[in-house]
């Protein structure tokens, strides 16, 4: 739990950060093209896209996280990130960081995302609403596009 608190403080710095640089947070929309491994941010101005990263996903019906990288739904080029967390949680010892699904708290999978961020080296997260709960998608760095008009 220790590690989680701690992964939780770091994201919330690198996720302020990511809000003054780029403005997630404040986007309009958003899509992730995961065949292309990108995420893309709609603002009234331009959009930002930059490589997209599923550490996991949460399901409110079963209170259950799914690491990506047990998710056989998804490409492998969005799940690197978690692949690592899930290598260095099995050298570690850390049982829970290896286990394709768990049951807890929505509050726990967002610390285990939080927790992914810093040990894949990613500059943020996005918690993203789905029909059934959450996808946890990290990121890097976007390029910008700036709309047509501005």
């Amino acid at each position: 739990m220790q590690l989680i608190a701690e992964g939780s403080v770091e994201l919330q710095s690198k996720n302020e950060a990511a809000m003054k640089k780029w403005g997630i947070g404040s986007a309009n929309s958003w899509a992730a093209d995961l065949a292309a491994g990108t995420i893309t941010f709609h603002f009234d101005d331009r959009s930002i896209t930059g490589p997209v990263h599923v550490l996991g996903s949460f399901a409110e019906s079963s209170s259950s996280w799914l690491w990506g990288w047990a998710n056989q739904a998804l490409p492998e080029n969005v799940t690197s990130a978690s692949r690592l967390v899930q290598q260095r949680g099995g050298e570690a010892g850390l049982q829970a960081l290896a286990v394709p699904k768990l049951e807890l708290a929505e509050a726990i999978a967002y610390g285990l995302a939080a927790l992914s961020v810093d040990v894949a080296g990613l500059a943020g997260l996005y918690r993203a609403p789905t029909s059934t709960g959450f996808v946890y998608l990290g990121f890097t760095d976007f390029q910008v596009t700036e709309a047509a008009g501005s």
